[in-house]
């Protein structure tokens, strides 16, 4: 099969290898459309540790070729869980499968979705109805995620959200908290594109990051700040600007992946604010079925967040697509087929 393998940090290349071997407890695929995020663009550069050679990709939508005997699929068209779990471990045993001790991520631990086929465990399909295309579907998988982080934020009706960065993840935030029932949910940027979205999809208010986001928030609140702020950039100057715009007794959801070691911050907001520092990893499987559901009945707008759609073979430009912040550019989904 054709594939796009990663032999060390910076450097991937289309190649021919052969198809994945299935085991007994898992399906065949054939791989459609994935989503591209900035978890494989830190796998590609050498920022989050792998071993080579290896097919990235983990947002990921197919077919079912193949599936173990007596096992019955209902859908031919699937998205995939890429989160792997053991399901004996103490974590799983308590529900908290996305933290397995032995547990995997496709397309990181084990070859993923960016090539034409890919082998996955029968319980990490989830059925796709008609009307959700391939395309829209390949951002479900993130959907999940910012689903299963608002869980353990535990939005409560009439409160003030704040979304800082507002890329896929927080124009997907931005949507889930007002179904939640936030009172307000206001954007930070520093794009003034992405505000024009943002409002667009339903943002309360947006503002510029920095001065202008702290008075425009403030006057909002009457001078207390924000309930929960979830900061989604993973910038550690932008996760301090968080700490300052919520209010006394707050909570912080760290959305956004931090993997710097160092750098300077406010530690003594955190006490004197007396703030809830929040942190979320992977979906678990109870949020796939919901969130299949609400694109279905579109209360989740997935189509204006795909700007781009690209070939497989175009890989290594995409992942330096991800790097620029300067284009007009949301979700990038690669094709497979081409």
């Amino acid at each position: 099969m054709k594939a796009m393998i990663l032999t060390a940090p910076h450097i991937v290349k289309a190649a021919q290898t052969d198809p994945p071997n299935r085991q007994e407890n898992e399906v065949l695929l054939k791989v459609s459309y994935g989503g591209i995020c900035g978890t494989d663009l830190k796998i590609f550069e050498g920022q989050i540790k792998t071993n080579y050679p290896l097919v990235m990709g983990h947002e990921i939508v197919g077919s079912v070729l193949e599936r173990p005997n007596g096992m019955e699929v209902k859908h031919s068209r699937v998205i995939v869980d890429p989160v792997l779990f053991c399901d004996d471990c103490f974590y799983c045993k308590n529900g908290a499968t996305n933290l397995c001790q032995n547990g995997a991520l496709l397309g990181r631990d084990k070859q993923g979705g960016f090539g034409e086929y890919v082998t996955v465990p029968f319980t990490n399909i989830y059925g796709l109805p008609d009307s959700v295309n391939d395309q829209d579907a390949s951002l479900i998988q993130v959907l999940t995620t910012c689903m299963h982080a608002q869980r353990r934020a535990k939005i409560i009706k009439d409160e003030v959200v704040v979304i800082m960065g507002i890329g896929v993840t927080g124009l997907l935030h931005m949507q889930l908290a007002k179904l939640s029932g936030a009172r307000l949910v206001i954007c930070v940027t520093t794009s003034s594109w992405k505000h024009e979205m943002a409002e667009t999809l339903g943002a309360d208010a947006v503002y510029r990051s920095g001065k202008e986001a702290e008075a425009g928030i403030r006057k909002l609140t009457a001078g207390h700040g924000a309930d929960l702020i979830i900061e989604c950039t993973g910038q550690l100057s932008i996760f301090s600007e968080a700490l300052n715009l919520a209010r006394f007794g707050g909570r912080v959801m760290a959305y956004g992946i931090h993997t710097s070691n160092g750098g300077s911050f406010p530690f003594y907001q955190l006490y004197y604010k007396e703030l809830n520092i929040i942190n979320a990893r992977a979906a678990r499987s109870q949020d796939y079925p919901e969130a299949i559901d609400l694109v279905r009945k579109e209360m989740i707008k997935l189509s204006p967040l795909v700007t781009h759609i690209e070939p497989l073979s175009e890989l290594p430009r995409v992942l330096q697509m991800l790097k620029d912040n300067k284009q007009r550019r949301m979700k990038i989904i690669i094709n497979s087929s081409c």
